[in-house]
């Protein structure tokens, strides 16, 4: 059985591809494209991991995280950020902003193996317990 994953992210193009990806390993994939509604989902949805672009309009994934960590019932939904925000630096203030992880957007079934290591070992697709694998 997989997960239940909620991804944000505003390009249509990355967001079908992530979750084509974790479709594939097993998990039921949940979409939003921006940052209201990923919250309003995560609020209601039961989930086991949060999944979110930072570069968004409106409301950005650092806003995303922090309003994730004050919520006492989304708090311990692991939160990681999939973006292309790689700069000298980022890593540091995006995990400082309350995410778990941070994973450089990739258009290769390696991302997926880094995103699911934020997973219980059980709830685990493609990497199959892997969890040495992540830049984290």
């Amino acid at each position: 059985m997989g997960a239940r994953i909620l991804v944000i992210d505003d390009n249509a193009k990355d967001l079908e591809l992530a979750s084509r990806l974790l479709q594939g390993a097993g998990h039921a994939v949940l979409t939003a494209q921006d940052g209201e509604s990923g919250i309003a989902i995560a609020q209601r949805e039961r989930l086991d991991l949060i999944v979110s672009d930072i570069g968004l309009p409106g409301m950005g994934g650092m806003e995303i995280a922090r309003r994730i960590r004050r919520n006492g019932g989304l708090s311990r939904v692991p939160l990681v950020a999939y973006t292309g925000h790689a700069g000298p630096g980022d890593r540091e203030l995006i995990l400082a902003a309350g995410f778990d992880g941070y994973v450089p957007k990739s258009h290769s079934p390696e991302a997926l193996v880094w995103i699911e290591a934020f997973l219980p070992p059980g709830l685990r697709g493609a990497s199959r317990g892997k969890a040495s694998d992540t830049p984290a």
